[in-house]
């Protein structure tokens, strides 16, 4: 079986689904084959991530089991990385950039015409929504070089925070750029 996943969209629950599923399978195998064979070393998935950002729920939830797998996972960013995109990139074990990649970090966004409800229903939404971020946050800082002080200024501007492939492997984002 192939240990190699795509990522090419935004992130919604359909476009991560499929890539959770096949971690967690690849990972089945693996306990199970070094169950009989202690030496057994745990081949790297590869994922290639090129996305925008999407759904910051789905997002995390595939950052957490990117984090959270025996068997490493090698992010390839051959395009860009963006809000949950980079949040999902910078999740993996192992991180690879292209000499032209992109990566943009910022405070977040939604789509409140989801939302029905009083206000209060709308206040629980938002505050929810910044756990998560905070969340995400946490993830950066422990992958990464940047610290909270830095993205907590960024998000003060209310700017995107565009990083070439060079930044980001001078901050810890990325750990080699390929050509």
């Amino acid at each position: 079986m192939s240990r190699t996943l795509h990522l090419y969209d935004n992130i919604s629950k359909e476009t991560v689904r499929g890539i959770i599923a096949e971690i967690i399978r690849i990972n089945e195998e693996d306990d199970e084959i070094s169950l009989n064979d202690t030496k057994y070393e745990r081949k790297p998935i590869k994922l290639y991530v090129t996305s925008g950002g999407g759904n910051i729920f789905d997002g995390l939830c595939l950052a957490n089991v990117i984090h959270s797998s025996k068997t490493p996972v090698h992010a390839y960013i051959p395009c860009y990385a963006g809000s949950s995109g980079f949040t999902i990139a910078i999740s993996a074990h192992r991180r690879f950039a292209h000499i032209n990649a992109t990566f943009t970090y910022h405070d977040g966004s939604t789509d409140l015409k989801e939302i029905k409800g009083k206000l209060e229903d709308v206040e629980l939404y938002v505050a929810e929504i910044k756990r998560i971020k905070g969340l995400c946050d946490e993830l950066i800082v422990k992958q990464t070089s940047l610290n909270q002080k830095l993205l907590d200024e960024i998000k003060s501007k209310r700017i995107d925070w565009f990083l070439p492939a060079e930044s980001a492997l001078e901050l810890g984002i990325v750990h080699e750029i390929f050509y």
